[in-house]
């Protein structure tokens, strides 16, 4: 039987699906079939992170769906993660099972991994920047840097989020308690289904006309400079 706290975090969880990524579509929606937007290449960028990320949905709600009702949509949850990690009543997140070989070990090279991987989609965004500025200098086009500004807000809060979350996860000695995995299961599932959409909002918020958002004056280049005729 599931614990008191369960249908708690279950009902989070599927809370989570649901009021966030509809948002997170609709964003996605309009730079796949809006002409202008689909042609930057910034913007496939964007498409496939937000896809990637979108996907996330899938497992906040079908675990929300284990942990409210203690049921296992189709059996398919310990399949998916069954190779490392197991669903166990009263820890709300993936959690290796200690019980196999190099579990800890395992762990830690998967935290160092993915900490290097933050780091460098970090300096990828600086040197987009510096490549940028350095164009505008050369076309003598530098009248003001806000552009360029809210890329470098927008990849340094992703970066200190996900590390935060990264490091609590991977090499902080946490309290072994369920509301310590509820608690890190929600922060996870904020970072990477609500916080990208709503930092495309704000830091963009003087570019929405009408339903849709404005946002190419901050782009690089179309994929092609061809007219539809």
């Amino acid at each position: 039987m599931a614990t008191n706290l369960s249908p708690v975090v279950g009902f989070s969880y599927i809370g989570i699906a649901i009021f966030f990524t509809p948002f997170y579509i609709r964003l996605i929606y309009i730079f796949i079939f809006n002409k202008k937007y689909r042609s930057l290449q910034c913007y496939v960028i964007m498409i496939h992170m937000g896809i990637a990320q979108m996907l996330f949905s899938i497992n906040y709600f079908a675990g929300g769906l284990f942990y409210a009702f203690d049921f296992d949509s189709f059996g398919m949850l310990n399949v998916f993660i069954i190779t490392v990690a197991q669903i166990i009543k009263g820890s709300y997140m993936p959690t290796l099972n200690l019980e196999l070989p190099y579990s800890i070990l395992l762990h830690t090279i998967g935290g160092s991994v993915y900490e290097f991987i933050i780091l460098c989609t970090l300096c990828l965004y600086v040197l987009i920047v510096i490549r940028i500025l350095y164009v505008k200098a050369k076309n003598k086009v530098l009248k003001d840097f806000k552009k360029e500004a809210k890329v470098l807000v927008y990849a340094g809060i992703r970066f200190v989020c996900d590390s935060v979350l990264s490091v609590s996860y991977h090499y902080i000695a946490l309290p072994e308690v369920p509301e310590t995995n509820f608690m890190l299961g929600i922060l996870y599932g904020l970072n990477n289904l609500a916080l990208p959409p709503l930092l495309y909002l704000m830091l963009h918020s003087g570019d929405i006309v009408g339903p849709h958002i404005n946002l190419s004056n901050n782009c690089d280049e179309p994929l092609d400079n061809h007219d539809d005729g």
